[in-house]
Formats: C-alpha cells, structure tokens, sequence
C-alpha cells in the first residue's frame, strides 16, 4: 500500500502546462485588444467632438458679422453711406487696413492685383481705419481698384467675435457669396496665402 505522505512528488505533464501557458497569453492578447479598442473609441469621439466644423474658420459670430454687414459707412470718394451688404451674389474680401499701419501698406499691392485678376468673380471692399481725406489719398496711391469704406471703432470692435480677438491689423474676412465666413486671416497676408482663401470662396 502506498502512503500518499511518503509517495515522491508526481512530475508535472510538459503538455498540460503548455496548453495553460498558451491560453493565458490568449486571454491576455485578448483582454489587450479590447482594451485597446476601447480606448481607441474614446479617444476619437474626444477627437471628433474637439475638432471644428470648418479648421479655416474658428470663432465665428453669427450676430457680429451681420452687424458688420449691415452697417453704415461712408465710402471714401463720394461720402455716402453705404454697406457690405450692397456686395453680395459673389464671394468678398473684406480688408481692414490704416494709413499708419506698416503691414498693411505693404499687403494692399496684393489686395490690388488680386482684385484686378479676380474682377467679375469675386468682390474686394477695404474698410480703413482713419480720417476719410488720408484713407483717398492712400488708396490713391496704391491705385485699389474697389471701393474703400470709413470703418470706425465699431467695425473694428465686430471682428474680436470673427476671428480677430485683439483687434489686430491688417485683417481680412472672407465670405462666400451668401455672405458665410470661409476664413480669415490676422496680420500680413502673402499673395500665395490670399489666392488660397480666394479659391476656398470659389469652391462654395
């Protein structure tokens, strides 16, 4: 009779551990890809939910741009009021520009040729911060071929709600031709950069 307490200990069976080790490492690749897919799905709703509808455009105010729009200024030549709204039914280029600002006199060239170039098809409306004689005599001399309007304080106060908050200068707004922003853009604008936003209204 053998005696369990004295029997040697049994050998464990090489098959028997491999089967166990094999299905552990396939419960662990399982538990990892689920883990991994769920983290996957978490993090691209994240992404999803962060991401803006239009990445040209961020801090878009419906109100701000349609005050903007409708509101009287006058244009530089005759003195009459008029508004933004006028230039609709094509894509527009609004630039806010000032006879004492350095960037802004070296981008009107460009807002010129573009304007030229793009007559017919898309509308170009500088809006200048300054006494209306100095806004003539600037646009003048750089020869803009599209109207300029007297902008005042307020105007500018409406682009912090579309993309400009510190009220930078230049800035140039552009809208489709229903009037819907497409992008902007704060500071000096290169004429590559400016062609860009252009060809984005187009494509509306």
């Amino acid at each position: 009779m053998n005696d369990p307490l004295n029997s040697p200990p049994q050998e464990p069976n090489p098959k028997s551990t491999r089967t166990s080790s094999r299905r552990t490492l396939v419960h662990w690749v399982i538990a990892g890809l689920l883990a991994a897919g769920v983290l996957w799905f978490f993090f691209s709703q994240t992404v999803a939910t962060q991401k803006p509808a239009d990445p040209s455009f961020s801090g878009y105010d419906a109100r701000a741009l349609q005050q903007l729009l409708t509101a009287q200024m006058p244009e530089i030549e005759s003195g009459s009021p008029r508004t933004l709204n006028e230039w609709r039914g094509k894509p527009l280029i609004i630039n806010f520009w000032a006879t004492w600002c350095p960037p802004c006199k070296k981008e009107l060239p460009d807002f010129a040729a573009a304007a030229r170039h793009y007559a017919g098809r898309v509308h170009f409306v500088g809006l200048g911060l300054d006494e209306r004689d100095k806004l003539l005599a600037f646009a003048r001399e750089f020869d803009l071929p599209y109207p300029t309007l007297v902008a005042g304080g307020f105007a500018l106060g409406q682009t912090t709600k579309l993309g400009n908050p510190n009220r930078g200068m230049p800035f140039t707004l552009v809208l489709d031709a229903n009037g819907q922003p497409v992008a902007h853009h704060v500071g000096l604008i290169s004429r590559e950069r400016l062609e860009t936003l252009i060809a984005q209204a187009l494509e509306r």
